[in-house]
């Protein structure tokens, strides 16, 4: 029997995709039909696909014999038979040793009717054209926020067919440059799907790119953009503090964006304004050092947008800042309201300019003493909330004319008329130790009672006791007078200490005859 192989040249390869020239030709050894019919072939991912109808009771076998004559087919390459995962079928088998650079030509045996075995059929394929191939890419999530996954999915067809094995590059480029890169080399799975995960750190276009080989045409996916979405923190440290203390607004960036631009936001109390504008670092962060008005404080940051990443908003910070603590030597608005404040309450606070002198401490000090707060000279919140509601002194004596109370306990003098407060001064009285005066012991103790100013010094008398600047007596040996140390407490040998520059103020006013009224409270 002699079956000749048909051959066609190269310039006969069909235009269209996996076509092919089937000859067939019945073994002249027997007159019944053959069990084999419709033998074709086609181009596989891995090789070329033959198929053909059986009727026979056994396996076909395949062999390629390409340039035998017919007596030498059965010395052909073995085909790998059917029933593979590239060809699941009986009748069909794959020769992945298929090359298109030459017409192949194949025999297929068969058992017929009659239990022999024959040549049934051969069929010739010619040099076939790559199958086309498509790369298509899904749309990806539009905006990825940083630090968070993105997922690629999409599939690769062949002849309008999924196409698995297909070995495809996903390829990228940063929005706003002209460089692509390749992320990463993937498989396409047996339904031709692809899937990958990535954490992107710039906002870019994703495209999947097939070479193609023998088989197959190259095919390039349609671009997809996921754009990225950066984080930005922000804190205040600290998050209170004090009028005229230093806070520092900082935050950071994610992922790394040094060089990119953040602006530092102030809620005026109706809108956002840009307080600072700050250069990422070249580990993202940025700060900016701030000392604003008493008040709370909000602020946030905003990264300014570019191609490589989208605007992000920080959350908000809230900075309080409060009074701060006033105290001698101090300067600025909140001691000059201080001092108003002060001066209304008809505490003697001497020159009202603003700053926090031994007058002012003093006069802090006797307000402190009336309404019964800790005595340090020092303004404190618990000052200022209790001025928003003072206890206030209120006259033990009522009388029409100017006088004089000095009340022990509390260690401050209170002039007034008619039940008016007119003048607080703080002072210092006797201290109740005992002390000996010419070898006499004597108590430090400012004497209690109704008295009158009787005598007055205008300027400075040594006494055995020490200096009494301006004097103004009221029993016997004890005066009311100016001395350099006026303590919060009673520190005196009996006289009612007030300050030097006080007793200058007070001199002219404790006219001789003046009432003077000294008592525990």
């Amino acid at each position: 029997m002699h079956l000749p192989a048909r051959r066609y040249p190269r310039s006969l390869g069909l235009a269209t995709c996996a076509a092919v020239i089937v000859v067939l030709t019945a073994s002249p050894a027997y007159a019944a039909p053959g069990p084999v019919s419709g033998l074709a072939a086609a181009l596989a991912p891995n090789g070329v696909r033959l198929t053909w109808t059986a009727s026979g009771t056994g396996d076909p076998v395949v062999r390629d014999v390409t340039g035998l004559a017919a007596a030498d087919y059965p010395t052909g390459r073995l085909v790998a038979p059917g029933g593979t995962a590239d060809c699941p079928v009986a009748a069909c088998a794959v020769d992945t040793g298929f090359s298109d650079t030459e017409p192949r030509t194949y025999a297929v045996w068969a058992t017929d009717a009659d239990g022999t075995t024959s040549i049934e059929t051969t069929i010739d394929v010619p040099v076939l054209p790559p199958v086309a191939t498509e790369s298509v890419l899904d749309d990806p999530a539009s905006v990825v926020l940083a630090g968070h996954p993105l997922v690629l999915a999409g599939h690769v067809t062949r002849g309008g067919l999924p196409f698995p094995g297909a070995h495809v590059w996903l390829r990228s480029s940063v929005l706003g440059t002209t460089t692509d890169d390749t992320l990463a080399g993937l498989t396409s799975a047996a339904d031709g799907s692809l899937t990958f995960s990535l954490v992107p750190v710039r906002s870019r276009t994703y495209w999947l790119s097939f070479p193609g080989d023998v088989y197959s045409t190259a095919s390039t996916s349609v671009a997809r953009t996921a754009l990225l979405q950066p984080q930005v923190s922000l804190s205040v440290s600290p998050s209170a503090t004090a009028w005229k203390q230093q806070a520092v607004v900082s935050g950071s960036v994610s992922p790394d964006l040094g060089g990119a631009t953040v602006a530092v936001q102030l809620w005026n109390g109706s809108a956002w304004s840009a307080l600072s504008y700050r250069t990422l670092s070249s580990t993202s962060t940025w700060s900016v050092t701030v000392a604003p008005a008493v008040g709370p404080h909000r602020y946030r940051a905003v990264l300014l947008g570019r191609a490589s990443h989208l605007d992000a908003l920080s959350p908000v910070a809230t900075l309080t800042v409060t009074p701060r603590t006033l105290s001698r030597g101090l300067s600025g608005p909140d001691v000059l309201v201080v001092e108003k404040r002060l001066a209304a309450l008809r505490y003697d606070v001497g020159r009202v300019d603003g700053y926090f002198d031994n007058d002012l401490r003093h006069a802090v000090l006797a307000f402190q003493k009336v309404e019964r707060l800790s005595r340090t000279g020092s303004w404190t919140t618990a000052e200022r909330t209790r001025v928003l509601r003072p206890f206030g002194f209120v006259p033990r004596f009522r009388t029409s004319v100017l006088s004089v109370e000095i009340d022990i306990t509390r260690q401050v003098l209170v002039l007034s008329r008619h039940g008016v407060v007119l003048h607080v001064v703080d002072v210092s009285t006797g201290s109740g130790q005992v002390y000996y005066q010419e070898g006499v012991r004597q108590v430090a103790r400012t004497p209690r009672g109704a008295f009158r100013v009787y005598k007055k010094i205008d300027g400075i008398r040594i006494s055995p006791l020490g200096e009494l600047y301006k004097p103004s007596y009221f029993y016997e040996g004890y005066a009311i007078h100016g001395n350099s140390s006026v303590p919060a407490y009673p520190a005196s040998h009996g006289c009612v200490r007030i300050t030097n520059d006080e007793a200058n103020r007070l001199f002219s006013t404790l006219v001789t005859g003046t009432r003077v009224y000294v008592y525990d409270e």
